[in-house]
């Protein structure tokens, strides 16, 4: 979870590539696991492919396992979701990986919370917004 210095959030627009859907959906910035590598890590490296960024990461946030369909087909994701804080407000970002990402956009909160576009995870917003409320970063 990638928040600028005015707390928008960071996310990827990816266009549909499941047949029974049609359109885009946002998600987070963030991958698989190399082997043996560790969730901090991934998070590190994925940060730098998907968005240029390098930056620390803060604390984990949350885990979330859920059931996803991906082009090879349906798959039990595990994941973990890690803070990490920009000191600039919507700094430019790129992606630089094999990810198929159409489009970076930094989302202020509100405008999260009331979109009608796709977001990935269900629920990102108000957990992202309880996370926050509950502890100091």
């Amino acid at each position: 979870m990638v928040l600028d210095a005015s707390d928008s959030v960071l996310m990827v627009r990816y266009n549909e590539y499941r047949a029974n859907r049609s359109g885009s959906f946002w998600a987070t910035p963030g991958g698989e696991l190399e082997p043996g590598e560790q969730p901090r890590d991934a998070a590190i490296r994925e940060l730098r492919e998907e968005t240029g960024l390098s930056t620390t990461i803060g604390r984990k946030l949350w885990q979330k396992t859920f059931r996803f369909e991906l082009p090879q087909g349906f798959v039990v994701q595990e994941e973990q979701y890690f803070l990490v804080r920009l000191a600039a407000v919507s700094p430019h970002v790129h992606n630089s990986s094999s990810e198929a990402i159409s489009e970076h956009r930094w989302w202020p909160l509100e405008e999260l919370q009331s979109t009608t576009e796709i977001i990935y995870p269900d629920g990102l917003a108000s957990d992202l917004q309880a996370s926050l409320a509950g502890c100091a970063t």
